[in-house]
């Protein structure tokens, strides 16, 4: 069974999250902690059950009008939103045993940026994975 949740608002990217690294443990640490309560009551809010057996999980980016490099925004993002579905018990782990393939999409200069995010059950027969052109770029 699919399960779906929205996180709204853009979640800070890593390079923002080194930056406050950089200026002192504990910012980062606060940063961390923020983002991972925006991810918590999004889980919450849609209500997620716990999975049993190997996930896939989808991240659907909807950005505003300022681009950000993708790399950035993946490596940020996906820390936060594995870590909160370890913490929550949602996944028992955030390993290659148990999250086997990491979906990422795109898109931009949307009014309503968001982070869509799918967790879906891991089918032994594998997937093709169809990359859609990366909207919002004209």
């Amino acid at each position: 069974m699919t399960q779906r949740f929205e996180i709204p608002g853009r979640l800070m990217g890593r390079n923002s999250q080194e930056y406050a690294a950089r200026s002192h443990w504990s910012k980062a640490y606060e940063a961390k902690e923020s983002e991972q309560e925006r991810v918590g009551w999004a889980i919450a809010q849609a209500g997620v059950r716990p999975v049993d057996g190997p996930v896939e999980i989808g991240f659907n980016f909807i950005e505003g009008g300022k681009l950000r490099d993708e790399d950035n925004v993946i490596g940020g993002a996906t820390k936060v939103v594995l870590d909160q579905l370890k913490r929550q018990l949602i996944i028992p782990d955030d390993n290659p045993r148990v999250v086997r393939n990491l979906f990422f999409r795109f898109a931009f200069n949307a009014p309503n940026p968001h982070v869509e995010v799918e967790l879906m059950p891991y089918s032994e027969e594998g997937r093709w994975v169809y990359y859609p052109p990366v909207q919002g770029l004209e």
